[in-house]
């Protein structure tokens, strides 16, 4: 049984606290974020193909045209679902070239570089957006989940726990 079940912008945070062998007290913060990852009931449309099939031809004669940040968002969708992280990361830095301060586009790459297990560029980057955005839970959850992945299960336990605590309003208590 958990200590608290909280969902949180989306995110479900499992928190329990554990008495360890040695007598020191533990916290374990799980957490399971569907948007981690990209949109996995991503659906194709004829639209999208045809506007994959537009950028592909671009690509292949070193073109750039000009698509809208929804259009880029789905061509990354489109490669991120298919597990094509790389060329999905290439249409993000395509996309942040005509839109450099879109922290969208910043984000879904923060998403695709920890997908990739490139967790310090990704910390980079979400610390960039971090800067902007200090409350965004998106960000912080995302900050939290690479923390954890790289082994700084402190930093993590501490940004987490923050983030309930200023997040109240878009948090619903399970129990």
């Amino acid at each position: 049984m958990f200590l608290k079940v909280e969902i949180v912008s989306g995110t479900i945070l499992l928190i329990n606290k554990v008495v360890g062998y040695d007598g020191f007290d533990y916290l374990f913060i799980i957490f399971k974020k569907q948007t981690i990852g990209m949109d996995r009931d991503f659906r194709e449309t004829e639209e999208g193909k045809n506007l994959v099939k537009r950028f592909e031809e671009l690509q292949n004669t070193s073109s750039t045209g000009f698509f809208t940040e929804d259009e880029y968002e789905y061509l990354i969708k489109h490669y991120a679902v298919q597990g094509k992280n790389n060329k999905a990361l290439r249409v993000i830095d395509t996309a942040l070239e005509q839109y450099p301060f879109s922290t969208d586009l910043m984000l879904e790459k923060a998403r695709l570089l920890f997908e990739s297990e490139k967790y310090q560029q990704a910390l980079d980057l979400v610390e960039t957006l971090e800067s902007i955005q200090p409350n965004d839970i998106d960000v912080i959850l995302l900050k939290g989940a690479i923390l954890t992945n790289l082994e700084k299960y402190e930093e993590a336990i501490h940004l987490l726990s923050e983030a309930l605590e200023f997040n109240a309003e878009d948090r619903d208590e399970l129990y």
